[in-house]
């Protein structure tokens, strides 16, 4: 009876040194390999997608009121469905509730800048202001860009890079061009390319053509090209002619690789307005003179400086 209940203790001894390495390499494993973190985001993004749904029913139920979307009306569901005297903000052409964007057609989305920045309607360059993309362009890429012009009449370049004889340009006048390629091979724009001063346009621009708010109006060739030096912003690097315009938002693609998007924004710390890209968490400012100008989402304007 001795010697069993003496190999019984040493067995009992070896059971618990092994359960003490176990556990030991278990919590090692949650923390290195960061399994608590996971778990604590596939809780948030449950939490998040969970109160999506829950706006995005109200949103439904507002819509048959009616039918059409109202402040009031947005504001009584969103109450009897979240219990709370939260109302919805009106913003232009959306809502704002609790960080989430409910727009005219009813489609709800997540604002996604960090806290440490406020979104805003646009920022807006006197000409002296620009932002580098940190990236070359080629063949491969695609523009996606809301703008407008300060001056219908002005003469100059929203976006692009002009080097040796590659470039990827879109212009903002009938008289000049947008090109996409060897400058052995530009495509004109043509009169059906209207825009007036202080109204906001959408452009795509890749190999597969040229749109203008839906509209396709010509398409380059498809040419292989890329070129030495980085995209810009505001202005076409390598190019000298830019003039006054607003950014409301910027795509730019690689293939169908989303590489920027840009959200305009200021930093709430030194109020320095910019573009906040989505994809890489990064904020770019101005790399030319002055400040960029900016309008805020309840109608506040800031006026952009040459310095």
């Amino acid at each position: 009876m001795k010697e069993q209940s003496g190999i019984t203790l040493v067995a009992l001894v070896i059971s618990i040194i092994v359960l003490l390495i176990l556990a030991t390499v278990s919590i090692n494993l949650i923390i290195n390999n960061g399994i608590l973190d996971k778990a604590k985001s596939a809780v948030a993004k449950y939490s998040d997608g969970e109160k999506l749904e829950q706006i995005q029913l109200a949103v439904v139920s507002a819509q048959m009121k009616n039918r059409k979307l109202t402040t009031d009306n947005l504001n009584m569901e969103l109450k009897a469905n979240f219990n709370d005297n939260k109302e919805v903000k009106p913003i232009k052409d959306y809502w704002n509730y609790k960080g989430y964007k409910i727009d005219k057609e009813g489609k709800v989305e997540k604002l996604l800048l960090p806290e440490e920045y406020q979104q805003v309607e646009y920022i807006e360059s006197t000409g002296a202001q620009y932002i580098d993309l940190n990236t070359k362009l080629s063949n491969r890429n695609k523009v996606d860009v809301d703008y407008a012009l300060k001056d219908k009449d002005m003469i100059g370049a929203i976006f692009g890079a002009q080097s040796n004889k590659n470039g990827f340009t879109i212009n903002t006048n009938v008289e000049s061009n947008s090109r996409f390629g060897s400058y052995s091979y530009i495509a004109y724009t043509d009169s059906k390319f209207k825009q007036n001063s202080n109204t906001r346009y959408n452009i795509v621009f890749s190999k597969n053509g040229f749109y203008q708010d839906g509209n396709k109006l010509w398409s380059p060739i498809d040419n292989e090209f890329e070129t030495n030096i980085n995209g810009y912003l505001f202005k076409a690097n390598g190019a000298n002619s830019v003039g006054p315009m607003k950014i409301y938002r910027f795509k730019l693609y690689d293939s169908e690789d989303l590489i920027r998007n840009f959200i305009p924004c200021y930093r709430k710390s030194d109020n320095k307005p910019g573009l906040y890209d989505l994809v890489n968490s990064e904020f770019y400012t101005n790399q030319g003179t002055g400040t960029f100008g900016y309008e805020t989402e309840d109608g506040t304007y800031v006026e952009p400086t040459n310095n």
